[in-house]
């Protein structure tokens, strides 16, 4: 447990324990023995608890005929401590009748269901005659050889003749072998086995397991006069093994205390044997710096197997600055030991530190509001020798939201003597101000460890205007005008794209197509485009769309464009300019000056023009809506002027252009064929002179 308060940082270990007995018992084939006789299980039933609580047995049950328990030894109820075993005595095979018996004896006790304390008894009954003994070794270390005696007796009535005594190799070389037979029979010189069991040869056997698992293998004796018979002898190849894992402190200040629960952590990996322990201790050599932080275990101590383990914890109290290492040896019966002791070795770092950890802050300085820079900021260890750890780190006052650690995101993370960690921050002002932020570094050497991170967001103001500022252009004359940028901070603002809108009355002015060019402010990278959209009461709309790769550097000409002025009802236009910069809304703030445009109402080189009585007129589009091929259109004009007769679709784009040229006044009819237009809604508009007007019409197919 971790507590964190403004003057320290304070350590608690928190411990503890569960426990639960378990129960593993063998099983025992008693071999094969004349009926009306007794075999015995003398080395006894071998019973163990591999868990972690005393084991209790208060009962056995299901053990009947024809295997009995002569007598209960260790009698009921049994108490086996944590990772300890014992041989219970003694089972016996008393058969009657001939024929193979088995059992199952309950052994009932407070293990958890699923454990084996079941075991399985077996033994087989022959007609009385010659038979052989069988032997079961139980469990053995691998690698290790153990002797046992089997006997050939007879036990009819008459006397049976013994020729060979022999193996027939059913386990791995060299697990089972006959050293001797006492006395030695031969097919030419029997030996004679006296009836009712009143001589008998021995058979001295060795078992030697060469693996893990169990081995089982077969005996015949053969006679002249009888059939042969079989017995049988048994092992379990045990091996117990030894892992395991030390720990290595991190830079602790010297005088100063760390504790690790599961320094040591020692493992029986065997599926077959539990481990003996028979001493840990300190190596000679080891730095005194290191000292358990509990008392050790009671020796002899055993691991049982498929996984035991024991962790040892461990106080690392750094005397002098450097690496210290201490050696933890064990004594043990793990492999491979061939006289089942070994010494094994593990070891414990950790180093000393003096109270010095160093970290710079970080300043990003000034940084637009759509901006996203990252920078870093470096953890330095300046010590000669040992790691720092680094716990964690947190933004933990200011404007924490402004800022992020991108990386290292994993913890802790190791900073390695006279190194340096380098951490990755970004920066995300989103208003013009300054901005501050205090990160906390989780370590051991300083716990009040911080730095600071800093910058200022801040936004660009550019202005557009359509220039010239102020025209006076008579009636009828071409208008060239340009959209200018002015600021002093636009290569900061680094844009790429910008869309502007002029609005303006069509009576009065109307664009010229592919006018538009780019300005002197553009390098070649840069693509305009315009497009007319009519409005209602006779206002237009002009889209100006502007994209290119490299960014405006400075103030200057942006686009020019041309239109053409026409006579109406009023002298004076001010065409309204609005601009939008995609991406770029959040830290450029946008500025328009529209211009005004006077139209003179008087002209010195003029000429008569013959008005029509018909005026301007534009008629309904017939028919509306459209199903065949033919539009049939009506309109008049007042006086001789340029004139441009187009349709539009619902977008605002020009499809067909009727009329586009110099016409005299009066009135006009016109059929025009609109089989290649696809259904929809379309726009007739008429411009001439200072009259615009507009109509509505549907085709459908």
């Amino acid at each position: 447990m971790i507590v964190q308060t403004e003057c320290a940082e304070f350590r608690w270990a928190l411990r503890g324990r569960g426990i639960l007995p378990h129960i593993w018992v063998e099983d025992w084939d008693a071999g094969t023995i004349p009926v009306n006789t007794t075999v015995c299980n003398t080395v006894g039933l071998l019973i163990r608890n591999p868990g972690t609580d005393t084991l209790h047995i208060t009962d056995i049950r299901g053990v009947q005929a024809p295997f009995v328990l002569t007598t209960i030894t260790p009698s009921l109820p049994i108490h086996l401590p944590p990772g300890e075993q014992l041989r219970l005595t003694t089972p016996c095979y008393q058969p009657t009748t001939v024929g193979t018996h088995a059992i199952d004896a309950v052994f009932i006790c407070d293990a958890p269901a699923g454990d084996k304390n079941i075991s399985h008894w077996r033994g087989r009954a022959v007609q009385a005659g010659p038979y052989i003994t069988s032997y079961d070794w139980g469990e053995r270390r691998v690698g290790t050889s153990q002797e046992a005696v089997l006997y050939v007796r007879n036990a009819g009535s008459s006397a049976a003749y013994l020729t060979e005594v022999r193996l027939r190799g059913l386990a791995p070389a060299g697990t089972f072998q006959i050293l001797s037979v006492e006395p030695q029979p031969s097919p030419g010189n029997p030996v004679e086995l006296q009836p009712n069991e009143q001589s008998e040869v021995r058979l001295r056997v060795r078992y030697t397991p060469q693996a893990e698992g169990l081995h089982l293998d077969s005996v015949d004796a053969f006679f002249t006069n009888a059939t042969p018979v079989t017995g049988y002898v048994r092992g379990v190849g045990i091996l117990p093994k030894l892992e395991t894992q030390g720990h290595t402190f991190e830079c602790i200040l010297v005088g100063n205390s760390a504790e690790e629960a599961r320094a040591v952590i020692l493992r029986n990996p065997s599926t077959s044997a539990d481990l003996t322990i028979h001493t840990i201790r300190w190596a000679a050599g080891s730095d005194p710096d290191f000292a358990w932080m509990q008392s050790l275990p009671s020796f002899p101590y055993r691991l049982a197997r498929n996984g035991g383990e024991l962790a040892l914890g461990v106080r690392f109290t750094p005397q002098a600055v450097g690496n210290r290492q201490a050696v933890v040896e064990i004594i043990s019966d793990a492999a491979p030991a061939p006289d089942s002791i070994v010494s094994t070795q593990v070891e414990v770092r950790g180093s000393g530190c003096v109270n010095t950890i160093a970290a710079d802050g970080l300043d990003f300085g000034r940084v637009l509001t759509c901006a996203q820079p990252e920078g870093f900021f470096p953890i330095i260890n300046p010590n000669p020798a040992g790691e720092i750890s680094i716990q964690g780190l947190e933004l933990v006052a200011g404007d924490v939201t402004a800022f992020a650690l991108l990386e290292p995101t994993a913890f802790p993370v190791s900073v390695p003597a006279g190194d340096t960690l380098w951490v990755r921050v970004r920066f995300t002002p989103t208003e013009p101000r300054t901005y501050g932020a205090v990160v906390a570094i989780r370590n051991t050497i300083n716990p009040n460890l911080q730095v600071s991170l800093r910058g200022e967001g801040y936004r660009v103001a550019v202005t557009y205007a359509l220039e010239p500022g102020r025209l006076f252009i008579p009636p009828g004359e071409l208008v060239q005008l340009q959209i200018v940028g002015r600021g002093r901070e636009w290569g900061e603002a680094s844009l790429r794209a910008f869309s502007a809108e002029i609005r303006y009355h069509g009576t009065l002015l109307s664009y010229l197509p592919g006018s538009l060019e780019r300005g002197t402010a553009l390098d070649g990278s840069w693509q305009l485009q315009a497009q007319e959209i009519p409005e209602a009461n006779r206002m237009v709309r002009l889209l100006i769309t502007a994209a290119g790769q490299t960014p405006i550097a400075q103030e200057g000409e942006l686009a020019r464009l041309r239109f053409q002025a026409y006579l109406g009802e009023v002298s004076r236009l001010e065409p309204e300019l609005t601009v939008q910069l995609p991406g770029r809304e959040a830290c450029v703030d946008v500025a328009t000056i529209p211009n005004l445009i006077e139209l003179g109402g008087c002209f010195v080189n003029g000429r008569l023009v013959r008005l029509s009585p018909e005026g301007y007129s534009l008629r309904p589009v017939q028919p509306n809506p459209l199903q065949e091929r033919f539009l049939q259109l009506e309109y008049s004009l007042g006086l001789e002027a340029p004139t441009r007769l187009e349709i539009l679709n619902s977008m605002g784009e020009r499809v067909m252009t009727l009329v586009d040229g110099l016409l005299p006044a009066g009135r006009y009819q016109q059929e025009v064929d609109v089989r290649m237009l696809p259904a929809g809604i379309y726009w007739l508009r008429l411009v001439s002179g200072p009259f615009m007007a507009v109509e509505r019409f549907a085709i459908v197919r």
